[in-house]
């Protein structure tokens, strides 16, 4: 199989994952199914050989780990820490860095790990529509078509999820609405 037929196919593998990952009410699940996305987006990335977004993707599996080891164990990620991954993805970014379509996987890659220390699950999916919105032209640029589809249907699935969850927390809203009166 060709090695671009390849990349396609992992592509929608991988996004298949990445888009059921927001429909998870617990971030705990979130995280496991955005690992898998992204281990499978790596290798995706690499067939294409799209070296900016394969070192933005294989970084930001970093911080994905680590949420993921913290919530193995009960823990709450430091927001701090995520400063510290985002350094380590811009001198990534900056030791690979080809031409300005690099620009757009550093700017998914960014916002993708400040969205994995955010608490509340609705916070991280809205990160992920504009993290998305950047992968989107990104992989429209590079040839990465059926990412670049599934993109655009997980923009539609995120905005399913927001609002299915925003539904479930109308009595918080209710309850900070009558206490102020």
């Amino acid at each position: 199989m060709d090695s671009f037929l390849l990349a396609q196919v992992l592509s929608a593998i991988g996004s298949i994952i990445f888009i059921s990952s927001v429909q998870f009410k617990q971030k705990r699940h979130i995280i496991y199914f955005l690992v898998a996305s992204d281990l499978i987006g790596i290798a995706s990335v690499a067939l294409l050989g799209a070296w900016g977004g394969f070192t933005t993707t294989a970084i930001s599996l970093l911080p994905t780990l680590y949420v993921y080891y913290l919530g193995q164990h009960r823990h709450r990620p430091r927001p701090q820490v995520a400063w510290l991954f985002w350094l380590i993805l811009l001198f990534g970014w900056l030791a690979v860095y080809s031409s300005p379509v690099d620009i757009l996987a550093f700017i998914g890659s960014s916002i993708y790990t400040f969205s994995l220390f955010q608490r509340n699950e609705n916070d991280v999916r809205s990160m992920l529509v504009v993290n998305q919105i950047a992968w989107l032209a990104w992989d429209l640029i590079v040839g990465l078509y059926v990412g670049a589809f599934f993109a655009i249907c997980f923009l539609a699935s995120d905005a399913i999820a927001i609002m299915h969850y925003r539904k479930h927390r109308r009595w918080a809203w209710r309850a900070i609405r009558h206490w102020w009166r």
